[in-house]
C-alpha cells in the first residue's frame, strides 16, 4: 500500500481538464467516476462538505476543486526543493500509508455500485436518397456529399430579400453537369429527388407552392435546408420518421453530444469548438437533434411534474451546448442576454428561444406541467458551460431522483464563488446576477434570499452567513455576472451584430474583434489568436 493523488470527478469538461493537468505532469492519479458510481457522492460530500466536482485529494488532504487544484500544481511546477512535479510525488506523497485504510471513503474505483449506462440508439434511417449513380445512401449522407459537390455558395436577392448561403437553379445544374458528368436533363431529376427529400428548398417557398418543382434558371434560388436556419438549431433536416419515447430521445441526444465534447479536448482539456464541428459525430448528433421536431404535444403533456421538468432541464444543457458550437459563445454579457433571445430550437411543432425554455422552466409561460421550483435557476446556470469550476457528478436529471438532483445543482452552483461570496470583514455578499434578473422567483428582499442560500452553501460560506445574518448591520449586496469562454481553446465568438442573419436582412455581420491576443478572457491562459474567432455560417 502507497500514498496517492484521489480524484472525484464526472463526465465534465472540468474534470477532463484537472486530469489533463495530472498527465500533462506525468503525475500518477486514482480516479473515482461518480458519473459511473453516484452512491459515492454522498463519500464526497462528507469528506468536504460540498458535493461539486472535480475534487482532488493529495492522500488524505483535501486539495480542492478545478481552481485551487490548479494553483496547487502550479506551486509544485515552480518549487525549488524538487527537479520536477513528480519528483515531489514520489518523494513527499508515494511513501505515505494508503490514504483508504486511514478514511475508507477515499476506496477508489472498485468501491460503490457501478452505473452502466447503454450507447444511444441508431438514428434509423426512414428517409433515403437515390444518387445518380444508383447507389442509396441515408438522408444525412446524402447532405454531406451535396454540401461538398454543390456550387459556390454566397448572397443573392430574391423579391428584395436577401438570401445567405444560396445558389441559383442554373448554377446547380451547371455543377452538377460538371461534377458528375451527366446529362441536364438527369441533373434535373436528381434536383428533384433533392427537394423531395427536403435537403433542398426554395428560398421563397411561398412563392412555390409546389416544392418539388425545380427550376433551372439564374434567377431562381435554392439552398440546402441545413443552412436554411443558422440560429435555429435542430434545422439540418425536417423530421419524417417515426416517433419514439421523448425521455429516450433526450437522453439520446445528451450522450452524443457529451461524446462529441470529450473527443475533441486538447492536451489542456479545454474544448475545441472548431475541431469538434469538423468531427463526423457532430453531424450525427445534428442530424439526430432534429427529432425533436417530431415530439408531440400530446406526449409532453401526459408527462408528470417530474417527467417533464427533469427532461426539460436536460433539454435546456444540450441546447445551451449545441449554440455554442452551432452559433458561437457570447462573450460580453449584452451579448449573452441577446443571443438567449436570438438563438432558437423546433421542439413538438413549435419554435423556442433559449430565453422561451428558460420561461418555460419558470412554469410562467408553459403549457406542460412544470415543477415551479426555484431551483431550476442553479440546474441551468451552473457548470463549465456558465463560467463556473464546479460540475454536478450527476451527467444528467432524471424524474425519479428529481428533488436530490435539484438540491445537488443548488450546492454545485453556490461553490462558485461568482455565484456566493460572502466577506465578513467588510460585511460585502457577492451574488450571481440570476438573483437580481430573477428574484420574484426567490424571495422579496436580500435577508430572505441569504437564508435560502444558506441551505446550499457549506463550511465556511455557511458559517459567513449565519454571521452577515445575526448581525445586526446592514451588508452590502454585489451582483456578478457569468464570465463565459473559459473551457474553450478554440471557439466560434457570437456577437449580437450577426443576429440579422435569422431576418435574412441586409448583411451587416462584423466579426468579434479580439484586440488583446494575448487576453481576450481576462486570463493569460487562455491564449487565442483572433483569426480563431469565426462564425459558423461565414
Amino acid at each position: 500500500s502507497m500514498g496517492r493523488i484521489i480524484v472525484f470527478t464526472s463526465e465534465d469538461l472540468n474534470s477532463k481538464q484537472l486530469l489533463k493537468a495530472l498527465e500533462s505532469r506525468k503525475l500518477p492519479y486514482d480516479e473515482v467516476s461518480l458519473s459511473d458510481r453516484p452512491s459515492r457522492i454522498t463519500d464526497l460530500a462528507s469528506l468536504v462538505n460540498c458535493s461539486g466536482v472535480p475534487q482532488m485529494f493529495i492522500n488524505t488532504r483535501a486539495v480542492g476543486g478545478l481552481n485551487r487544484s490548479l494553483k496547487e500544481l502550479k506551486r509544485w511546477d515552480n518549487s525549488s526543493r524538487f527537479e520536477s512535479p513528480l519528483q515531489r510525488y514520489e518523494e513527499e506523497v508515494a511513501p505515505a500509508e494508503d490514504p483508504s485504510e486511514q478514511d475508507p471513503r477515499l476506496l477508489t474505483s472498485s468501491a460503490g455500485y457501478k452505473v452502466v449506462d447503454t450507447p444511444p440508439a441508431p438514428i434509423q434511417p426512414h428517409i433515403v436518397v437515390k444518387l445518380v449513380t444508383g447507389k442509396v445512401v441515408p438522408l444525412r449522407e446524402a447532405t454531406e456529399l451535396m454540401k461538398e459537390a454543390l456550387p459556390q455558395m454566397g448572397d443573392h436577392k430574391y423579391k428584395g430579400v436577401t438570401y445567405h448561403k444560396c445558389f441559383s437553379g442554373h448554377d446547380l445544374i451547371s455543377s452538377l453537369r460538371n461534377t458528375l458528368d451527366i446529362s441536364d436533363d438527369k441533373c434535373v431529376r436528381f434536383a428533384k429527388r433533392l427537394l423531395e427529400a427536403g435537403i433542398l428548398h426554395h428560398v421563397n417557398e411561398k412563392a412555390h407552392p409546389d416544392e418539388h418543382d425545380f427550376l433551372d434558371a439564374s434567377k431562381e434560388y435554392y439552398r440546402l435546408q441545413c443552412y436554411a436556419n443558422p440560429l435555429i438549431l435542430n434545422s439540418y433536416r425536417i423530421w419524417r420518421s417515426g416517433r419514439r419515447n421523448c425521455v429516450t430521445v433526450v437522453e439520446d441526444l445528451q450522450k452524443r453530444l457529451s461524446a462529441v465534447e470529450n473527443s475533441n479536448v486538447d492536451d489542456e482539456g479545454l474544448l475545441d469548438y472548431l475541431r469538434a464541428r469538423a468531427d463526423h459525430e457532430y453531424t450525427v448528433f445534428e442530424d439526430a437533434a432534429c427529432e425533436l421536431q417530431n415530439f408531440s404535444k400530446e406526449d409532453l403533456g401526459a408527462l408528470d411534474e417530474n417527467n417533464f421538468t427533469a427532461m426539460a432541464l436536460n433539454i435546456y444543457s444540450i441546447m445551451l451546448r449545441y449554440a455554442y458550437l452551432k452559433v458561437g459563445i457570447p462573450l460580453t454579457e449584452s451579448d449573452r442576454m441577446q443571443f438567449l433571445g436570438a438563438v432558437q430550437f423546433y421542439l413538438a411543432g413549435d419554435t423556442y428561444s433559449l430565453k422561451d425554455w428558460i420561461e418555460v422552466l419558470r412554469g410562467k409561460k408553459s403549457k406542460f406541467s412544470v415543477k415551479k421550483d426555484y431551483r431550476a435557476h442553479f440546474a441551468m446556470n451552473m457548470g463549465a458551460y456558465n463560467g463556473s469550476g464546479w460540475s454536478s457528478p450527476l451527467p444528467r436529471f432524471t424524474s425519479a431522483n428529481l428533488d436530490v438532483e435539484l438540491n445537488l445543482a443548488g450546492a454545485v452552483f453556490c461553490s462558485e464563488e461568482r455565484n456566493l461570496n460572502v466577506k465578513r470583514n467588510n460585511g460585502t455578499v457577492t451574488l450571481s446576477s440570476v438573483f437580481k434578473q430573477y428574484r420574484g422567483d426567490f424571495c422579496k428582499d436580500d435577508k430572505s434570499l441569504l437564508k435560502i442560500l444558506q441551505k446550499f452553501a457549506s463550511g465556511k460560506q455557511e458559517s459567513d452567513i449565519s454571521t452577515i445574518l445575526d448581525d445586526k448591520e446592514k451588508f452590502k449586496v454585489v451582483y456578478k455576472n457569468p464570465e463565459l469562454g473559459f473551457h474553450v481553446s478554440a471557439g466560434p465568438w457570437y456577437n449580437q451584430t450577426g443576429v440579422e442573419t435569422l431576418h435574412e436582412k441586409k448583411k451587416r455581420i462584423r466579426r468579434p474583434s479580439i484586440t488583446n491576443k494575448k487576453d481576450p478572457l481576462g486570463g493569460s491562459d487562455h491564449s487565442m489568436s483572433s483569426n480563431q474567432s469565426s462564425y459558423s455560417w461565414r
